[in-house]
């Protein structure tokens, strides 16, 4: 269609398998069509500022993890006091740290991993088991800084082995309070946990000191 004269996009396609059998026939103009509209969707589910999938990307590429029986590794990632951060530097600063976070991940999520970003500071990363270390490596030993002072990003992690979760709603909730942990720990903090196994591993960050009142 695209080298082709335009009055040929009503041609009829017959489609073959492998071994030449016909498998049906698609008119040229109904198969661009389904690829427009494919592309409006995927860009519709694109966050604006970073350009990366949403949610829906990423819970539904978990539940294909769970019914394939890959274990898997579902983290969450934000930006520490990102509230401070835009109050300080101002939203435009802001936004370009985010869409810095989200080239970095991209960068560093090498295939098949996936990244989402959700909304916010928020990013989730479905990789491989074997992967987390480079990954919190690359993001949380990077010098990140806005407007001169530095920055320094929370990372959770939950590993579902095959059968521990049923869905990526059990996951999530995996995920919850390990977003939790990573937050109570002052610098750049990664928490990993288990699905099904109480506790979770401090892999960066230490825990704040309390502070006697009076």
């Amino acid at each position: 269609v695209a080298v082709g004269g335009r009055d040929r996009t009503s041609d009829d396609v017959a489609v073959v398998d492998r071994r030449g059998r016909c498998v049906g026939v698609v008119r040229l103009a109904d198969l661009v069509r389904a690829l427009a509209e494919s592309r409006v969707e995927e860009a519709a589910a694109l966050n604006p500022l970073t350009r990366l999938p949403g949610s829906d990307a990423i819970t539904g590429e978990v539940d294909r993890r769970i019914l394939a029986g890959r274990t898997f590794a579902l983290s969450w990632l934000d930006i520490d006091h990102f509230k401070q951060v835009n109050d300080g530097a101002g939203f435009a600063a802001g936004d370009e740290l985010i869409r810095s976070v989200g080239r970095a991940l991209q960068h560093t999520a090498a295939d098949p991993a996936r990244v989402g970003h959700i909304g916010g500071d928020d990013f989730l990363v479905l990789a491989d088991p074997e992967a987390l270390d480079p990954l919190a490596a690359s993001m949380l030993d990077a010098p990140w800084s806005v407007g001169g002072f530095p920055v320094t990003l929370s990372l959770a992690t939950v590993v579902c082995a095959a059968g521990s979760v049923t869905d990526h709603r059990q996951a999530a909730a995996c995920l919850a309070p390990l977003k939790r942990a990573a937050k109570a720990l002052q610098g750049p903090s990664w928490v990993l946990g288990r699905a099904g196994r109480p506790g979770h591993e401090i892999r960066r960050g230490s825990a704040v000191a309390a502070t006697r009142a009076g």
